[in-house]
């Protein structure tokens, strides 16, 4: 693979209108996750350009999503879009609370079968939980191509998601370049990692676990890295390992460090 200069851009994105991104569905209550996936924002800021048309049945026998997203024409990728509020020591990440989220109920007599309703959106009864509109979403992204971030403008709007959720990007870093690091301990903020990636900390608090990805934070053995430098109210310096931005990297035929 060929090492090349990795561009990054901090943002904050606040959804226009209720987020859920389900974490779990017993007993037809929906809960929702307090972040956006990489996944998800790769096809939402990239306005699906490099998907693939599937039939819709075969949609849900497997799951590869770089098989279904040609990242190739869309060369972009995310850290987890997290709930943060701005004050004034900069911009810091909150927790899911009562304080952000609001529970709404549907057809609250149970019917005798129970399942998805005609229109195929929701549950013929339960409870669901999401994101109240207006909450702010933390995210940095990347691209080997600085025109790919900086054609991101402040008041643009994409649709994210299953539930096709409208974000507007609310703040906006300027672009800058990542410096390689070849061995670092990286204390580092939520990021989106595969499970065997684990063994990369020394310490790890986690926000979700699921069966393709962990989305966590911590301090990591020494590893390689890039370095990046953000204006206020961003973080001014931002640690990323390099096993972070590899499954991504390793489409494009790249990696971030020399060896």
């Amino acid at each position: 693979m060929n090492s090349q200069k990795i561009y990054a851009r901090a943002m904050l994105l606040r959804n226009c209108g209720r987020f859920l991104n389900i974490s779990s569905d017993y007993g037809s209550d929906y809960k929702t996750h307090p972040f956006l996936t990489a996944e998800m924002l790769h096809a939402g800021m990239s306005r699906e350009r490099g998907r693939s048309s599937r039939e819709f049945v075969a949609a849900f026998d497997d799951y590869d999503f770089f098989r279904d997203f040609d990242v190739g024409k869309a060369p972009l990728w995310f850290t987890p879009a997290t709930l943060c509020k701005e004050d004034e020591d900069g911009i810091r990440y909150v927790s899911k609370s009562r304080m952000v989220t609001d529970r709404n109920l549907f057809n609250s007599l149970k019917e005798s079968d129970p399942g998805i309703q005609d229109n195929n959106l929701l549950p013929k009864y339960g409870s669901m939980e999401s994101i109240i509109a207006g909450q702010q979403f933390y995210t940095v992204g990347f691209s080997p191509k600085h025109e790919e971030l900086d054609s991101f403008t402040v008041g643009q709007t994409f649709v994210m998601g299953k539930k096709r959720t409208m974000f507007q990007i609310a703040l906006l870093s300027s672009s800058t370049a990542g410096e390689q690091i070849r061995e670092q301990v990286c204390r580092c903020d939520f990021v989106q990692v595969q499970p065997r990636d684990v063994t990369f900390f020394s310490g790890i608090e986690v926000l979700a676990a699921t069966r393709r990805y962990l989305v966590l934070r911590g301090e990591t053995k020494p590893v390689a890295a890039l370095r990046f430098h953000f204006d206020k109210p961003f973080l001014g310096e931002v640690l990323i390992p390099e096993f972070v931005l590899q499954p991504f990297l390793d489409q494009l035929g790249l990696r971030s460090t020399e060896k």
